[in-house]
């Protein structure tokens, strides 16, 4: 399903990364809400972009009930866009920020960091996409 900006109404700003801004949004054509990722790609350097585009790739490989699912990505007007399901209950990450576990939450961004720096890619980096 390739889609552009216009296939979705966006609903409210759900959060904001270094280089990317994400949201919920309901894509007009089948009425259910997702989760829209988008990255300037004008706006980053060669490694944030391929970086952006490895993210794709590794979140397009993924299929399993507890994983944030992928569905599209598009580039519209320079700007990369990741749609995924909407995890309605939040992630991982939202329940050790919310349950008090800031030092967990702190050792496993830090991991996630190294991981997605250096290209080495491994199961820790999908906290941000676990569906709880």
């Amino acid at each position: 399903m390739s889609s552009t900006r216009d296939d979705f109404d966006f609903m409210e700003r759900a959060g904001r990364g270094a280089s990317s801004v994400v949201f919920k949004a309901r894509r007009k054509a089948d009425g259910k809400v997702y989760c829209v990722k988008e990255i300037d790609m004008s706006a980053v350097v060669p490694e944030e972009e391929e970086q952006a585009l490895r993210e794709v790739q590794l979140l397009a490989s993924f299929e399993h009930p507890y994983v944030i699912r992928y569905y599209d990505s598009f580039l519209d007007d320079e700007i990369l866009h990741i749609v995924m399901e909407w995890a309605e209950h939040g992630t991982l990450a939202d329940r050790l920020k919310a349950t008090g576990a800031f030092v967990l939450y702190i050792y496993i961004y830090v991991s996630v960091r190294i991981c997605m720096y250096t290209g080495k890619y491994t199961y820790i980096w999908i906290y941000h996409h676990l569906r709880i």
